[in-house]
Order: structure tokens, then C-alpha cells, then sequence
């Protein structure tokens, strides 16, 4: 027969080792749904601090993986936290070096605008020139 739903396979054997060292016979006392439990005060003490012991073990155990799942999340974070001020640097050196690109094409248009300049005086000056070489 197969123990309640709640009641592990574990548990049961667990409970018969504690009745067989005691020397308890599963039929001296009463049973419990004809599972072969003996149910008496030292039995149910026993069963109690077995399963105070695995809650125990399973609250530990959580503690344990909460604390490495907040050290992880914390270590992921500092990790995405260093990536973004890397990035944050790096487009700030971008910035400038478009500021100075900008600044660069500023200049290029002023010395070009110097050469259109430059290129409309010396016609007129060779236009000058023609009209002084014919007078």
C-alpha cells in the first residue's frame, strides 16, 4: 500500500528505522491509514525532528541560493554599470572628434571661399592687366 500523498517513501522509512531501533513493533501500537506507522509520542517526536530538520536543510539551502543569486545579480549589474560608462566615455570621444570634424569642415569652407576669392581678384586683375597692356 502506498503512503499518503503527503507522506514520503522517505519518511516512512525513516520512521520505521526510528520504531526498529527503539524496538517498537509496528502492530503494539495504533496504525496509522494501514501504512505500518506506528503513531505514539516517541515516534511522532522523531518524525517531527526529522521533518524540522528538512525544513531546516530546505531553508538553508534557499538562504544559500538567495545569497548567490543576489551576488550574481550584483556582480552582473556592476559588470552592465562598467559597460555603460565605458560606453558613455566612448561616445563622448566621439562627440569631440565630430566637434572637430565640424570644426575641421568650417575651415575647409573658409579656404575654399579664400580660393574662390583669390581666383575672382587674380581675373580681375588679369583683366586690368589686358586693359592697361592695350591702352
Amino acid at each position: 500500500m502506498r503512503p499518503p500523498a503527503n507522506i514520503t517513501s522517505d519518511d516512512l522509512l525513516f520512521v520505521h528505522r526510528e520504531q526498529a531501533q527503539l524496538g517498537i513493533s509496528p502492530s503494539s501500537s495504533s496504525q496509522g491509514s494501514s501504512s505500518g506507522i506506528t503513531i505514539d509520542p516517541v515516534s511522532l517526536a522523531k518524525l517531527n525532528s526529522h521533518f524540522d530538520g528538512l525544513l531546516l536543510a530546505i531553508s538553508s539551502k534557499i538562504d544559500q541560493l538567495t545569497s548567490q543569486t543576489k551576488e550574481s545579480t550584483q556582480q552582473q549589474a556592476y559588470r552592465a554599470n562598467a559597460m555603460v560608462d565605458y560606453a558613455a566615455r566612448e561616445m563622448d570621444q566621439l562627440t569631440e572628434i565630430m566637434r572637430q570634424c565640424d570644426e575641421l569642415n568650417t575651415e575647409m569652407l573658409k579656404i575654399q571661399r579664400v580660393g574662390e576669392m583669390v581666383k575672382g581678384f587674380r581675373a580681375r586683375i588679369e583683366a586690368l592687366e589686358l586693359r592697361h597692356n592695350r591702352r
